[in-house]
């Protein structure tokens, strides 16, 4: 096979998914983090040691352990940072499409020329007691 072939497949079958190098927040785990605890797990190293290193709880970290180990049960960080990203990109349904109420009442508003900002149905700040 040619390598021009090879590369129109690769393009054709979607590349490289490269996660990305930084999280959403510091509550999540980094790259540098996953790549902590790989570390310290192959030398033996408590997980609480690992855990105190990388500034996160030893639950947070027997957590990642556990959601984002491999199948044979080792935990590598490229693949745990990568399972991390995938799950985090699940598509969210928008609330305007779930709750049929509130995207009547949303656009009967906007219908007679209420600005986005105003619409607020009475029943939508009720308490549930």
């Amino acid at each position: 096979m040619s390598l021009s072939c090879g590369s129109l497949w690769f393009i054709d079958a979607g590349g490289v998914k490269i996660a990305e190098s930084k999280p959403i927040s510091s509550r999540y785990f980094s790259q540098n983090d996953r790549i902590e605890i790989a570390d310290g797990l192959s030398c033996g190293e408590p997980v609480k040691a690992i855990a105190a290193r990388i500034g996160k709880s030893y639950q947070s970290v027997y957590r990642e352990i556990s959601r984002n180990k491999k199948f044979d049960g080792t935990y590598q960080s490229w693949y745990a940072h990568n399972q991390a990203f995938l799950r985090r990109r699940r598509p969210k349904e928008r609330v305007i499409e779930t709750e049929f109420r509130l995207r009547n009442a949303i656009a009967g508003k906007l219908s007679s020329c209420w600005s986005p900002e105003q619409p607020s149905p009475p029943w939508w700040n009720e308490r549930q007691d």
